[in-house]
């Protein structure tokens, strides 16, 4: 890339009293904007001039001033105490005989990087809303040009710390110079079409938009945490796969999936509604098929008179049987609890999948709860109908308890000499439990003797649920 000079800072500046503006200060931006931009002190672009730039006795820079071709900048004189002379500064200003025009992708920063580390470097100044979140990055390195995804810019006065995933090799300590892509991440430039608001409406950097399959209407399924698509309706059954959400350890919680006739499922659901999906195997030819109703399932024993309200579920649990009202008949249905729908007027807003064999892990939680706190949890399981529990584990060594040591949470809360039981709320898809307010978390050392109160840093909690069919 050519050098031209700047029809700035090649010659004298004075004072309105005619004499050389000794001290003053040049400083240079990008063209219409404050984000600092580099200058040169010759044609081959080697040695960058200070920013800002001091005039010396004759009112001009210690060295000539030679700008990037193709790079407009703005150009702001300050007077020694940094009062601008808003008369001598210029936007918009491009080097003498400059008629580069290109078209590119990149736009270089003009800032000069310190390398960091594989995946960060730092640039002077606030330079935060430059480099946000999600825009790319091209950075040049010994070993080549290298392409990365900003995850964040912190600034930390004097100078903005940005941190990267790399798609293309990695950042190292000969770190040069720094192009970002010409669209931001926020509010581009893409035409408002579906591709368009699929990018502008994408959250998260391994999100999936929204698109529209086939094109045509689409009624649009939420799936999971921060993915959703949307379906168009067709006559031929459609199988989606998603999950539930993933946890702190990485791994997918509740894969589910529905296959559904479009014109029997998708197209009936009631609007602005909360449905109960389930998997209908068919008696005669097998086929796997999604329904759903828009009352809970209930769970219970024989013993109990079975319910004939319409699109009432029961899972009778000693004999295994599951039963549905249809036409003010308990009729046997071979159906498995999937999950649950809430819709709007006009589409699916929320997906949530049941666990599957009826059982929660939490991950661990670090340090115990302190006083008066409600602990909760989402275990999915679609039921009241399970056996929960807190566990602990001895993270470090604590009293009498060794690392490792893990222990059924069963009472909480010293109260003067006593301690209370450890009562567990369940809902269908929750579970929880609250902390009392006179003491610490409590147990009985393993030798026995007097209740003493846990060191809430020293252990790690999570909630087990395991429903009871």
């Amino acid at each position: 890339m050519p050098y031209f000079r700047s029809p700035i800072g090649n010659s004298q500046i004075e004072t309105s009293a005619g004499v050389p503006a000794v001290g003053w200060k040049i400083y240079t931006y990008l063209a219409g904007t404050t984000t600092p931009a580099a200058t040169y002190t010759d044609n081959t672009g080697a040695t960058q001039q200070a920013n800002p730039m001091i005039l010396n006795s004759l009112g001009v820079p210690a060295s000539n001033v030679w700008m990037l071709g193709g790079v407009a900048l703005k150009f702001v004189i300050t007077d020694a105490a940094g009062v601008v002379q808003s008369s001598l500064g210029a936007d918009n200003v491009r080097g003498v005989n400059d008629t580069t025009s290109s078209v590119t992708e990149w736009i270089d920063s003009g800032l000069v990087p310190t390398y960091i580390s594989p995946t960060s470097f730092s640039v002077p100044n606030d330079q935060t809303l430059v480099f946000e979140a999600l825009r790319k990055l091209k950075t040049v390195n010994a070993g080549g040009t290298v392409y990365s995804s900003v995850v964040s810019a912190v600034y930390s006065a004097p100078n903005t710390t940005i941190t990267v995933t790399n798609i293309s090799g990695a950042l190292d300590a000969s770190l040069s110079s720094v192009a970002y892509g010409l669209l931001s991440a926020n509010n581009p430039s893409i035409p408002e079409s579906t591709l368009g608001t699929a990018f502008r409406t994408a959250t998260a950097l391994f999100s999936i938009p929204p698109m529209t399959v086939f094109g045509g209407a689409a009624t649009r399924m939420a799936i999971g945490t921060g993915l959703n698509a949307n379906i168009l309706a067709t006559t031929t059954p459609i199988r989606l796969s998603f999950p539930g959400g993933i946890g702190a350890n990485g791994r997918i919680d509740y894969p589910g999936s529905i296959t559904a006739d479009a014109t029997a499922f998708w197209a009936t659901l009631t609007a602005s509604s909360t449905l109960y999906t389930f998997y209908d195997r068919n008696t005669t030819t097998g086929a796997i098929t999604g329904v759903f109703s828009t009352l809970p399932y209930i769970v219970q024993d024989s013993s109990v008179a079975i319910s004939t309200t319409t699109g009432q579920h029961t899972y009778v649990t000693d004999t295994n049987t599951m039963y549905v009202g249809i036409a003010g008949v308990a009729t046997v249905v071979q159906r498995v609890p999937e999950g649950e729908l809430v819709t709007s007027g006009v589409a699916v807003t929320s997906v949530t999948s049941y666990a599957k064999l009826r059982k929660y892990t939490q991950v661990w939680v670090a340090t115990l709860p302190g006083l008066s706190a409600a602990i909760s949890a989402n275990h999915n399981l679609g039921t009241q109908e399970f056996v929960g529990q807190v566990e602990i584990e001895c993270t470090t060594a604590d009293g009498s308890f060794t690392v490792g040591q893990r222990y059924a949470l069963l009472n909480c809360g010293l109260s003067g000499s006593s301690y209370l039981p450890v009562s567990i709320s369940k809902t269908r898809l929750s579970m929880g439990f609250s902390t009392g307010d006179g003491g610490k978390i409590a147990m009985t050392p393993p030798a026995g003797g007097a209740v003493v109160g846990l060191t809430a840093a020293s252990w790690k909690y999570r909630f087990l649920a395991q429903g009871t069919f």
